[in-house]
Formats: structure tokens, sequence, C-alpha cells
């Protein structure tokens, strides 16, 4: 059940990603630096380096995937840039100022390209399908011969901690039915969080389409499996009839702003982390100081601690909430 909600939410993402946001190109250079590096690309350059007076920059071009007049156009997004880095056109596309792939024609043309966050996002399911591959076949041969440690023991603990602390007493009776889907978002943001932090990693959980796509699917898992309570609560409020004009437009409201609170929740905490790690980052080569640079190493240490912390915090409260949001719908009580 695990691996297809994974695979359930990776399919969600990849079909609205490219159509909820798109980020903008920016030369390098001081701010443009930062907000490269944290944006969306169709290209993915793990880094750049200068030896010897060669610039090497490893990258990966993933493929290009558009739909125009019912035709599919499928090819490497390196047919967008020449050898210099910038963009051109290729085959009746190009690459406009908003980082959206248009035709030369105006013809309407449908994106569902794999952009640097979405590879990103699937290497971060197929690592996270292949740690409970792992889990499960440690229980499946040791389980009555042995107790868990190590890595397996740590995965357990975290795992039975949001069962006893989180998913039972939030979601209540019917908690086993929406486990494996909490489950698995609080260990999908969890681990794009914290892969996140690693030089030349994307920033996944930071992209505003990836937290909105994440919290549509509480939104729908939340509103699919509701109860005639749930909607009475909604539509005829436990209050004085003469408040309903007041009442009942409140009530549907908070319907969207549940999962708005919850995109912009992760989304405004991961993006903020990033620009504060590369600012400070930024400050020695600025200052073209030793002294600044050697302060923002030391600050930087601390920050990415406290971006660790942050990052089992952020996944914590998308799932506490998500959890909560369900029971609220699906308890008969």
């Amino acid at each position: 059940m695990v691996i297809v909600n994974i695979v359930h939410i990776l399919l969600t993402l990849l079909f609205l990603h490219n159509n909820i946001c798109a980020s903008t190109e920016h030369e390098e250079g001081g701010n443009d630096f930062i907000f490269h590096h944290i944006a969306d690309d169709r290209k993915y350059t793990f880094f750049e380096v200068n030896f010897r007076g060669k610039e090497y920059k490893p990258t990966i071009y993933p493929p290009t995937i558009l739909i125009k007049n019912y035709r599919f156009y499928i090819f490497s997004s390196k047919n967008f840039y020449d050898e210099d880095g910038n963009t051109k056109h290729y085959n009746g596309f190009y690459i406009g100022d908003d980082n959206k792939i248009k035709s030369e024609d105006g013809a309407f043309v449908i994106d569902i390209s794999i952009t640097k966050n979405v590879l990103a996002i699937f290497f971060s399911a197929i690592l996270l399908i292949v740690i409970f591959y792992i889990c499960g076949l440690w229980y499946l041969i040791f389980k009555s011969t042995r107790a868990p440690k190590g890595f397996v023991g740590a995965i357990e603990c975290v795992f039975l901690y949001m069962l006893d602390d989180v998913i039972k007493p939030n979601v209540g009776s019917r908690y086993k039915e929406y486990t494996p889907y909490l489950m698995t978002l609080f260990f999908f943001i969890l681990i794009n969080n914290l892969l996140g932090l690693l030089p030349g990693a994307a920033n996944v959980t930071g992209d505003i389409s990836v937290t909105a796509c994440l919290a549509f699917i509480t939104f729908l898992y939340t509103n699919l499996n509701s109860n005639k309570h749930y909607w009475g609560h909604v539509f005829k409020p436990d209050v004085p009839k003469f408040l309903y004009p007041i009442m009942i437009p409140i009530e549907f409201i908070s319907l969207f702003t549940k999962p708005f609170t919850l995109l912009i929740r992760l989304f405004a905490n991961m993006t903020s982390g990033h620009i504060i790690l590369l600012s400070i980052i930024n400050l020695g080569f600025m200052f073209q100081s030793y002294f600044a640079g050697t302060c923002g190493i030391f600050i930087n240490t601390f920050m990415i601690i406290l971006k660790i912390v942050v990052a089992f915090l952020q996944a914590y409260i998308f799932t506490l909430l998500s959890a909560i949001y369900i029971g609220g719908a699906t308890n008969e009580e």
C-alpha cells in the first residue's frame, strides 16, 4: 500500500507540476544567483567549478514532453540551449521569459516535461520505495528471531511514533484506512526536505507547485471520504438560524483554506531556509573577505543543523494537520 501511495503522489505531481507554477530564468549574480538555485529549471546542473581555466558543469538534460494539435513531441531539453547555456528555438518551440515552452506559431502547448524538480521527485520516490522494501524484507526474514536495530530500528521508531501519537489519536477508529497515505506523505516530505540540504540538490519542497499538489491530494482524501456529519456541520452548523448567512459561507470557505495553509506553510518554511543559507554563503564572495567567509561557515553549520530539525518538523506538521482534517471529516462522533 505504501508503494501504491508513492506512485499515486508521483503521478499527481507529474501531471499538475508544469501547469501550476513555472519558475523564471535568472542571470547569475547577487540575488539572481540565489533564486536561480532554489527555482525549478529545465536542466539539472549539479555544480559549477573552474579548474585550470576550464569550466566544468555536470548537467542532466531531462526529456521535454509536449502536446500540440493532438501530437506528442518528445526530445531532450538540451536542444533548447546553445554551448554558452543561452536558450534558443528548436523544432518550432522556444522557452519564453516566464520559463514556459511556447510554440512559434502561437498554438496552445500542453507541457508535461520532466524538469529539475520532477527528476528529483523521481529519485526520492525510488529511494523511498527501496527503503520501505529493505525494511519490509528485514521484517519478513528476521521479525520472529531478533529485534530491529540500526537503520531498520530507526525507521521503526519514527513509524511507530507517527502511528501511535499522530495518526491514531487524530484520525480515530478508521485510522487503518488512512495510515498508508499519511505515512507515505510524512516520509515523502521528510526525504525531500533532507535531500534538499545536500549540495547541488533540488529544492523540491520549496516549490509551491509541489506543495500545492500534496495539499490537493489531502483535500481529496478529506472531502471524498467525508460523512454526513461533516457536510452537515458545513451547510447546517449548530448555531441559531439567523447566523446561517454568516456561518455557512465561513464554513464553506474553510474547506479550501485548510489545504491552502498546508501548502503555504511547507513552501514558505523550506524556501526561506534555502534563501538564508545561500545568502550567508554569498557574504564571503560579496565582501571578498576571509573573515566574512569564515563566519559564514560557522553560521551555515548552525543553520544546516536547524534545517535538519525543521525538515522533520515540517513533515510532522503537514502529516499532523492532514490527519486532523481527515479525522474531522470521517469520524462518526
